[in-house]
Formats: structure tokens, sequence, C-alpha cells
């Protein structure tokens, strides 16, 4: 795998960061769960589609607003690798419930922080 396979989008308004992309590049927005109306999936669409979602948040972090997650096979050896690697934690192995899997988000060294993703 070793793929990016979901980008993630922190939004102060993420409706109103939904309808930009959609005007702007024609993505498909939806609220995915009603217990979470506040995070919106998205597909780019086209050739190279790819998913992701807008999520609210009070204020925007100084660190990323923007987040990448890299498909891999096996979530805590890759975690564990990076970590060993000089990778930062920001978040360690963590279950999303739902049959979403699992993710991880690290800083590697002097780059921006990457999200790790295993279903």
């Amino acid at each position: 795998m070793n793929s990016i396979v979901y980008l993630e989008i922190l939004s102060l308004n993420p409706k109103k960061t939904a309808e930009f992309f959609k005007s702007l590049f024609g993505w498909e927005c939806h609220v995915p769960h009603a217990e979470h109306p506040d995070y919106i999936s998205f597909k780019t669409g086209g050739e190279r589609s790819m998913d992701g979602g807008i999520e609210l948040r009070p204020s925007l972090p100084e660190e990323y607003s923007t987040l990448l997650y890299i498909g891999v096979d096996q979530i805590q050896a890759a975690f564990d690798q990076a970590v060993a690697l000089g990778a930062k934690i920001k978040k360690p192995v963590t279950e999303l419930g739902n049959d979403w899997g699992r993710i991880a988000i690290i800083e590697p060294p002097e780059t921006a922080a990457i999200g790790l993703w295993s279903k």
C-alpha cells in the first residue's frame, strides 16, 4: 500500500469550506454520519480521485490545518519505525470505530505532520 489514501482539512466552518471546494473543484461533499454533523466527507472525483474529510475545529492549530494520510498495512510497525527514525508523536495509534480502521499522526524530522492509516 504505502500511498496517500486520505486528506483531512481542518476548518472553522466545515460547511462553508465544503461549499468552497464543491464550487471551485466540483468535489462531492456529504455528512457521512448523523452523529457527527460537523464532519463532512468529500471525494475529489476524476481519474485521480481522493477521499477526505473536513473537520470542525474551534481554532486552527499552528502546526497544521491540512493533513494527508499514508495507507500502511501494519500501522503499529510503521508507527514504531517512524518513531525510531526520529519522528515526533503527535497522536499515538488510535482506533477510529465504525470499521474505519486505525490512525496515528507523526511529525517526521524537518517537515510537517502526516497521518498513518490502516483499515
